[in-house]
């Protein structure tokens, strides 16, 4: 069972989930007036599937590497989050 919750300046965008399928997932999205509940289909490979491809082809990389410093600094926050037990700043 997990759930992950952002708290931004103008709204929250949460997702709980019970074991590894993430089509179970429950998102939800509260911004300003705007407040709304899903479920996704299925998993979105679209990404990996165009690095797959930009490696095979040659083609342009959908995901540069000066791109991805907002996933690590994400984790990172989110390591120092459990770590202190309370909420990170990133």
């Amino acid at each position: 069972r997990g759930k992950l919750i952002l708290h931004g300046d103008d709204g929250i965008l949460a997702a709980e989930w019970n074991g590894w399928n993430p089509s179970d997932a429950i998102i939800r999205l509260e911004h300003k007036d705007e407040t709304g509940e899903w479920k996704p289909s299925e998993a979105d490979d679209s990404v990996a599937a165009a690095f797959v491809d930009a490696i095979a082809s040659g083609g342009q990389n959908p995901a540069p590497p000066e791109e991805c410093i907002h996933a690590v600094l994400f984790t990172e926050g989110v390591y120092k989050s459990i770590n202190e037990g309370k909420s990170a700043k990133i």
